[in-house]
């Protein structure tokens, strides 16, 4: 795995981006490593796709914010709130949440770490999709 796909901030978090693509759909026939010189970023661009894992530690949180992504997040360890502009839930190790470009936050509960594995999916904005 190159370096540049690695993500840490010591006492705060750490992981990496396992995958990434730069166009969906997939070109199958084109067997070159898309990690090859890969250097991670916020946010896949459009079109992009990236897959992830974080490790956030305790009592790690992540402002309220906005993608422009469809994200698909899988608890892997630990405990983390989801927080929206309505309300917030608990996830747990074995949860899944679809987060489809909505404000919203994060905060590691709990004193153990929360691992989360992410697909982050690329989304047209209404102001963009519309005509």
């Amino acid at each position: 795995m190159p370096a540049g796909a690695r993500l840490s901030k010591p006492g705060e978090f750490s992981g990496r981006d396992l995958w990434a693509e730069k166009s969906v759909p997939v070109n199958l026939h084109d067997q070159s490593d898309p990690m090859v010189d890969y250097s991670t970023k916020a946010w896949p661009g459009p079109g992009e796709v990236i897959v992830r894992t974080v490790t956030w530690e305790p009592g790690f949180s992540y402002p309220m914010h906005r993608s422009d992504t469809i994200d698909f997040v899988f608890i892997i360890t630990g405990q983390v709130e989801l927080i929206l502009e309505g309300g917030s839930t608990i996830l747990h190790p074995g949860d899944c949440v679809v987060q489809p470009g909505t404000n919203h936050a994060w905060r590691v509960v709990g004193s153990q770490p929360c691992t989360i594995a992410g697909v982050l999916l690329s989304a047209e904005t209404r102001e963009e999709g519309s005509s």
